[in-house]
């Protein structure tokens, strides 16, 4: 560590102090060997460079440096060796170093003394020294110009550089440039002289080929080259000769075709060119002989038209079936036949002055014409026939056929021509008979256009004398449901539903026939309107979706969100509900797809199913009026076959297009397309009405007028703008609903007996809408049916003509104020809105929550008079809200109506049992329903309360006996389905008696009977057992000893007894109590036989077979002989087939329309069955056109009743 030198080479320098000299701190700060640069010693008295290294510790593993060895290099008898030898480098060549300046650390050839002083700018040594190589014309250090290569080392640090001055360089460059020249001169001159000498050998004779080649270009083709040798130029000589001769044979040979051509084309008649031809041919090829042969026109044998040389024997017809040799060789291929070696036995001879000669060759041309051969010319030669003769043949042969085809159809042309003539003859003839026959025509389809006329007025009349009564039915029928819902038995509900349902299919149908009339009539009103497609397929879907899921179908709908489309709402709505109904219909399982886009200011919407598919004979016809794929009595899906027709047409008069694809089996795809924008510049102008019926009233409430009789219009609405009412007039029902979703009115005076679409049908578009449900409706008609107008939904009624004092109290008691307070909860603001607008245009006040939690509230702050509830809202749902409002005592009793998309359980339906007064169904009818039931209630309220029941019962049946019977005589009754939810109910609510079955899992009627007599509050509640246990004494001592003096048996209910028992319990009779337990014989009927068992009968009652497919149907037969007689249910011809055999019904009811096996298989196999053939079979068909009468009889059925049918003519059977 000292720096001291402790061993050295040069004894002066021991003990000598390094420390601070680079090449001993160095090693010891990088611990690696260290190369110090050239630099002057002044030890040394000259350049020096020296490398160290340092020494480590073996002891210690190398952790030590102990001390640093160095070693000076002699540069001059190394490294300055090597740069001054300059072999190879000339005089003026030179190696040099330079350090990271640039500067020279190695003796130069030009400069003394510059190691270590001289700093070198020139290029090669700047860029050395800077890292980089390469190869450069510069000038050096001398500023001489020179050839310097440069590169760097790195672990030095040095740049190293090799020049050389140009001038020495490239002088030898110059010399071998000079020397090459030289010798290219020489070469020249040697190449000029052979050039020329081979020159004067060549050029004579390609001079005479040149000047025979411009004999023959001048048209001498007899010019021919003399061959003096028989080198390279004699052959190109003979060859040349060669090509002259075969382009004179050519030419002859083109002259030749041109000849025949010519002949063909100057004969102008087939006759003579044909013979024309044949001379023209033996002249050009110089034949001997010939002859000419065309197929007849019965096609039979080949006839001689002209011959040459040959003899009579040879000029006979050729049959075709009997040709031979060359005939029948061209026959076959159609082809030139060339015959040549003729044997000397040969017929075909010529005669001449000296004997006979024999042909040498033969030719046979076939003339074709469209692969027929029409024509065979034959020719012969003494001598073997020139190639250009030949060649004459061949070429012209393609356009010999072209001609003989031409000059044929220009015969057939005359020919056909004369026949045309006299064709055009006949024609005017037949000419003046159409003309005849066009005017009758026409009459006739005047006739059926004003058939049409006739037809679309009779269905447009008939539409509402049609409708009219069925309106009744349908409206007055919901009416009794509604009203009549406390007092009829859910069977008798039930019935009235079929009524109504099939009382809307036959509208259904009607509106089908006269929408398809009033579309062939072109009497259809079209109003168009920006319609949102996914919001309106939504709608729709909102409808169809229980279909779909009742069969497990996937609806997938893929609509664009921000796709409208300006048209017909009606009507689009219409096309799409019949596509996707439809689609729905026909698929019994996978899914039902519908798709939208746009193409070319096109809406194209796709509506495909994995249904059943339609037959490929069937597709063309599916949109046919009154056409099914399956019209037989067997057919699976019911139908009038209109809808696709009406879907297509509607289509059509909206611009677009509606087509169908099917794969039977696998689906089909319904295609609708509609202008994106239809303009309604065609369609029908609405009646003009003066412009001061429709002037507008500042902060007035509008009332829209409707009526068909524009002077009536004009009437009403001068009255109600007298009275300070703006009005809006429209003439038919289609403007009527138009302009009610467009201007929203305070009121609408409703005209009934108006043409297409009466007031009935306007009404009930009004009510289904939900933008126009809430607008209240007064009927203005001379047509007196308050009633029917009351249930579909109108407020009041105005009998014509009208008076006015009277037109304005209906109209001013719409205004009236109704102190009730209503609230609404429920999450969906769109039905909460509308039924807010629907209680809020009665009068009523409405507060509304938008869930659970908000409803409780709203209910700790006012008192509402009646809770309409959703069940499905978030936070809290409508469940938990009926549990908190039933454990506070103030608020158990409030009225609660539900109204619910939700499909409810039975335990759905037993945790609302006895806590809701009615539940009803989100559908289009929803909101009416619900009002007409607040109606009732807020109107029962005003009435003394009914006694409270509590029917402690878990058999579903007896459940919904004895309700309907206690309801229908004016009970509320609460149930419930198990006794501890009865111990569970009355800790909250204390009703005026018990109904208590004593058979019950779990805890049974003992227990809670305990339970109930054990509380003070409920000690005193009457109790009436209902039970079908036979009664032990110890069971009989238990209820004595609870209070219990009344007992029902179940068993066949007996209504009265039931009531009198329930009344005994209330003491509602004045009639002394039963002082002991009397069990009469009062009985309610715990459970409903099977369809397919075969229960014990009552003396005088018979089994009746009823088989049909139509649920409704069903239930009506029912009704009818169902009280006197057991029935038995079938719903298609397979499984009544099997119940008639095993159960033996004494009657059987067929319908003869079933899906799978018809009633007339069914009959038949009935009657060939040993043991059934005596069961009387009466046939209950909708097939009453003639003829259909005597099929059904002749099939085997021993009765026909056409439907519909009387009720007392089917009991009378």
């Amino acid at each position: 560590d000292s720096g001291k030198v402790e061993i050295s080479s040069d004894n002066l320098a021991q003990g000598q102090d390094k420390s601070d000299d680079p090449y001993f701190t160095e090693p010891l700060r990088t611990r690696e060997v260290f190369i110090q640069d050239i630099y002057y010693s002044k030890t040394l008295g000259k350049l020096s460079m020296t490398f160290s290294a340092p020494l480590y510790c073996l002891g210690h593993q190398g952790e030590h440096i102990f001390g640093v060895l160095v070693a000076r290099v002699d540069l001059d008898q190394s490294l300055y060796a090597l740069l001054l030898e300059r072999t190879g480098m000339g005089q003026t060549g030179e190696t040099l170093i330079v350090n990271s300046e640039a500067v020279a650390l190695s003796e130069l050839r030009w400069q003394e003394n510059a190691p270590t002083k001289l700093r070198i700018s020139a290029d090669p040594a700047v860029l050395a020294s800077q890292g980089n190589e390469g190869i450069v014309e510069t000038v050096d250090y001398r500023d001489v110009k020179v050839l310097a290569a440069y590169s760097y080392v790195p672990r030095t640090k040095w740049g190293f550089v090799a020049k050389q001055d140009q001038a020495e360089v490239y002088a030898l460059i110059r010399v071998m440039l000079r020397n090459t020249l030289f010798l290219l001169i020489i070469s020249a001159g040697i190449v000029l002289a052979v050039a020329f000498m081979l020159a004067r050998g060549l050029a004579q004779p390609v001079v005479a080929m040149t000047e025979v080649s411009k004999r023959i270009q001048r048209g001498d083709l007899s010019a021919r080259n003399d061959i003096s040798s028989r080198d390279e130029l004699g052959f190109l000589a003979e060859t040349f000769n060669t090509m002259a001769e075969s382009v004179a044979e050519q030419m002859a040979v083109q002259e030749g075709v041109a000849q025949v051509l010519d002949t063909m084309v100057s004969a102008g008649q087939l006759e003579r060119a044909q013979t024309a031809l044949f001379e023209c041919l033996l002249r050009l090829t110089q034949s001997d002989l010939g002859a000419f042969h065309r197929l007849n026109s019965e096609g039979t044998q080949y006839e001689l038209v002209t011959a040459q040389g040959i003899s009579a024997a040879l000029q006979q017809p050729i049959k075709v079936q009997d040709c031979e040799g060359q005939f029948s060789k061209v026959l076959t291929t159609r082809q030139i036949a060339m015959l040549t070696d003729i044997p000397e036995d040969t017929p075909f001879q010529l005669k001449t002055f000296a004997g006979t000669v024999n042909p040498k060759a033969i030719v046979t041309i076939p003339l074709t014409v469209k692969n027929q051969v029409l024509a065979i010319m034959s020719l012969a030669s003494l001598k073997p026939y020139s190639t250009q003769s030949q060649d004459i043949i061949r070429q012209s042969w393609m356009s010999l056929n072209t001609a003989f085809s031409n000059l044929l159809a220009s015969e057939q042309t005359a020919t056909l021509a004369q026949s045309l003539n006299d064709t055009n003859e006949e024609l005017t003839a037949q000419a003046f008979e159409l003309k005849a026959q066009n005017e009758e025509i026409r009459a006739q389809r005047r006739q059926v256009e004003e058939s049409n006329r006739l037809k679309s007025e009779f269905l447009s009349n008939m539409s509402h004398e049609l409708r009219t009564p069925l309106n009744s039915v349908m409206v007055l029928s919901r009416v009794l449901a509604v009203e009549g819902k406390d007092q009829l038995s859910e069977e008798q509900m039930r019935y009235l539903e079929i009524i109504e349902r099939n009382g809307k299919n036959l509208l259904t149908t009607i509106n089908d026939i006269l929408d398809l009339s009033k579309i062939e009539a072109g009497r259809v009103e079209l109003t168009p309107e920006s319609i949102p497609v996914k919001q309106s397929l939504d709608t729709l879907l909102e409808t169809l979706a229980p279909l779909a899921q009742e069969k497990g179908l996937d609806l997938e709908l893929d609509i664009p969100g921000d796709l409208e489309i300006t048209t017909d709402a009606p009507r689009f709505q219409q096309i799409l509900q019949n596509l996707i109904g439809n689609a729905i219909k026909f698929t019994p399982e996978g899914q039902v797809s519908i798709t939208a886009s746009v193409q070319e200011n096109m809406v194209i919407i796709h509506v495909s199913d994995t249904g059943i598919g339609i037959p490929a004979d069937d597709l063309p016809y599916i949109f046919n009026e009154f056409r099914q794929v399956d019209g037989s009595s067997s057919r699976q899906f019911e139908g009038t076959g209109l809808g696709l027709a009406i879907a297509r047409k509607s289509a059509d008069i909206l611009g677009g297009t509606l087509s169908a694809s099917s794969t039977l089996g696998q689906g089909s795809i319904f295609t609708l397309k509609l202008p994106l924008v239809f303009k309604a510049a065609d369609l029908p102008a609405q009646p003009i009405l003066p412009a001061r019926l429709t002037r507008a009233l500042p902060q007035a409430k509008t009332i829209l007028v409707v009526d068909d009789e524009i002077e009536m219009v004009e009437m009403i609405c001068l009255a109600l703008e007298d009275a300070g009412y703006r009005t809006v007039p429209a003439t038919s029902g289609t403007q009527a609903l138009r302009l009610a979703r467009e201007c929203r009115p305070f009121a609408i005076m409703l005209d009934v007996m108006m043409p297409e679409m009466d007031g009935w049908e306007v009404l009930q578009n009004l009510k289904r809408e939900a933008a126009t449900a809430d607008i209240p409706v007064i009927i203005c008609s001379a047509c007196e049916d308050l009633e029917t107008g009351v249930a579909l939904g109108a407020v009041g009624y105005v009998t014509k003509p009208v008076d006015k004092i009277t037109l304005l109290k209906e109209i001013r008691q719409l205004g009236g104020a109704h102190p009730h307070r209503i609230l609404i909860a429920d999450d969906n603001e769109i039905d909460r809105q509308q039924m807010i607008d629907m209680i809020e245009t009665e009068g009523m006040q409405a507060l509304t929550a938008a869930n659970g939690q908000q409803c409780l509230a709203l209910l700790e702050q006012s008192w509402p008079d009646v809770l309409v509830l959703d069940l499905m809202m978030p936070d809290l749902d409508g469940f938990g809200v009926l549990d908190q409002i039933h454990t506070q005592m103030m608020r158990r009793h409030l009225p609660v109506i539900v109204v619910t998309a939700k499909d409810l359980t039975q335990e759905d339906r037993a945790r609302l049992s006895g806590k809701v007064s009615s539940v009803l169904t989100k559908t289009e009818d929803g909101p009416q329903t619900m009002l007409i039931e607040l109606k009732k209630i807020l109107a029962r309220m005003q009435s003394p309360a009914s006694p409270h029941i509590l029917l402690v019962e878990d058999n579903e049946a007896a459940i919904i006996q004895v309700r309907n019977v206690l309801e229908r005589e004016g009970f509320i009754v609460d149930v419930a389905s198990g006794g501890q939810q009865a111990l569970d109910y009355v800790q909250h609510t204390v009703p005026h008696g018990i109904i208590l079955d004593l058979m019950m899992p779990d805890v049974d009627g003992f227990a809670v009977l305990e339970s109930v007599r054990s509380s003070e509050v409920t000690a005193t509640i009457p109790v009436l057992i209902l039970t079908a246990k036979e009664l032990t004494r110890e069971d009989r001592q238990k209820l004595s000893a609870n209070n219990i003096q009344e007992l029902v048996q179940k068993g066949d209910i007996d209504r009265e007894g039931l009531l009198s028992k329930v009344r005994q319990m209330l003491k509602l009779d004045r009639g002394p109590a039963q002082p002991e337990l009397d069990a009469q014989n009062v009985k309610v009927q715990a459970s409903t036989p099977s369809a397919c068992a075969s229960p014990e009968r009552a003396p005088g009652q018979r089994k009746l077979l009823i088989i049909e497919d139509n649920s409704d149907n069903l239930m009506s037969l029912k009704a009818v002989v169902g009280h006197e007689h057991t029935v038995l249910e079938a719903a298609n011809g397979e499984q009544g087939l099997a119940m008639a055999i095993e159960l033996q019904p004494d009657l059987i009811f067929l319908d003869m329309s079933l899906p799978g096996m018809d009633g007339f298989s069914v009959v038949r196999r009935l009657k060939e069955e040993e043991n059934t053939k005596q069961i009387v079979v009466i046939a209950l068909t909708a097939q009453a056109m003639k003829g259909d009468r005597e099929k059904t009889l002749n099939a085997g059925c021993d009765d026909y009743l056409a439907k519909p049918f009387v009720a007392q003519e089917l009991l009378a059977r």
